[in-house]
């Protein structure tokens, strides 16, 4: 596996690896803002989505996907009560839903460096999801 750091504007670093990023090396935001949230109680994707939709605000329960909530966090966060820059911690997740929450993080990570790289965006939103 080979890996290399690319830098943001905002001098966060973003590790790849296999063309993929890794969440293990956390891009942090400038406020250092953390909301934690707690999945020991979540047993489906449905759950997961609950939870953030509280934790962020301005979501419709009816819209519930992986990309509803990155186009909120990443493309239009003016939809959400909470604004970046904010790093959104899951830690107590069950070993079920682990990988679903790791490709998740990873989706925030590519979709911000997407809105980084597209001349149409061409800025960063500070917004971080680790699964701890």
């Amino acid at each position: 596996m080979h890996a290399n750091s690319v830098r943001g504007n905002d001098s966060n670093s973003l590790l790849w690896a296999d063309d993929r990023p890794v969440v293990r090396r956390r891009l942090r935001s400038v406020a250092g803002r953390t909301l934690e949230i707690d999945g020991s109680q979540w047993r489906s994707q449905r759950d997961f989505y609950d939870a953030m939709s509280d934790l962020l605000g301005g979501v419709e329960r009816t819209c519930r996907s992986s990309r509803a909530f990155l186009e909120t966090m990443i493309y239009h966060p003016e939809l959400n009560a909470v604004q970046p820059p904010y790093e959104v911690v899951i830690t107590n997740s069950s070993a079920e839903l682990r990988p679903f929450l790791c490709d998740f993080a990873c989706g925030v990570a590519e979709a911000r460096l997407d809105r980084w790289t597209d001349p149409t965006w061409g800025d960063d939103v500070e917004v971080v999801v680790t699964v701890a």
